[in-house]
């Protein structure tokens, strides 16, 4: 069930597209190891549902500060037929080094979200033939109750929690009442808590929707132990990069 999709996109907010994103250059090691290194945060943590299946159609990978040169490179080297990756670097983003923040879109899961909740995405004027890195920039220019619910959903939480988190947030920063809330938690490859997390109501229990949302999860994440972890011990030099090369 859980196999490397064939049309995902990593997405990398720093919007223009590098003009040698198409080109073949030969990467050294040093490029090796940070797209292993990406990869390794990707796969670790909640990426692992956009990039290995299709749990969520967008993750959250990480942020760090780095060169936006050697970034885009690496980004080319990992745009394959089966994945896209790009640098769109926002207005306010000094030339050079900076922080960059990554994020995994998995685009036929993404697609999927937005067809399947026009009544959201068309009243935007968004809809699943475009672009997903037009698509998340349009979202950061909202405001913040709808900005929360795009990303609710594109994270792939259950929508009725979304509407629970957008409902929260509005009351205790427009009425200053702090709704009680609980949080669900799903598990991820790294073991870290608050990876992969989001609010329910406090005075009710899991939905049947959550409950199999994590029992989707724990399978897909125990089929890619099941794999990787072998695999690693075979392959300890950036095992990450080569997984996902073989995998494709």
């Amino acid at each position: 069930m859980a196999k490397m999709f064939s049309l995902i996109l990593l997405v990398i907010f720093t919007g223009v597209l590098p003009a040698h994103a198409f080109q073949q250059p030969e990467y050294s090691r040093a490029d090796s190891l940070l797209a292993d290194s990406v990869l390794s945060l990707t796969y670790k943590n909640q990426g692992l549902y956009t990039l290995y299946d299709d749990l969520k159609p967008v993750s959250s990978v990480a942020r760090f500060e780095i060169d936006f040169n050697k970034l885009e490179r690496v980004c080319a080297w990992l745009s394959q037929d089966s994945v896209f990756l790009f640098l769109p670097l926002r207005n306010d983003s000094p030339p050079g080094r900076g922080m960059v923040s990554i994020m995994a879109v998995n685009q036929e899961r993404f697609k999927k979200e937005l067809a399947g909740n026009p009544e959201f995405w068309s009243s935007k004027g968004l809809d699943p033939t475009q672009c997903p890195s037009v698509v998340l920039a349009e979202i950061e220019t909202y405001d913040v109750s709808n900005r929360h619910r795009a990303f609710g959903y594109l994270y792939g939480y259950p929508h009725y929690a979304v509407s629970f988190f957008v409902e929260a947030h509005e009351s205790l920063y427009q009425a200053g009442v702090e709704l009680p809330r609980s949080f669900f938690t799903i598990p991820v490859y790294s073991g870290m808590e608050g990876k992969f997390i989001y609010a329910y109501p406090g005075d009710q229990q899991p939905r049947e929707e959550d409950l199999e949302l994590l029992e989707k999860a724990e399978t897909v994440l125990e089929e890619f132990r099941a794999g990787f972890e072998p695999f690693r011990e075979d392959n300890p030099d950036m095992p990450f990069l080569k997984w996902y090369f073989d995998n494709q």
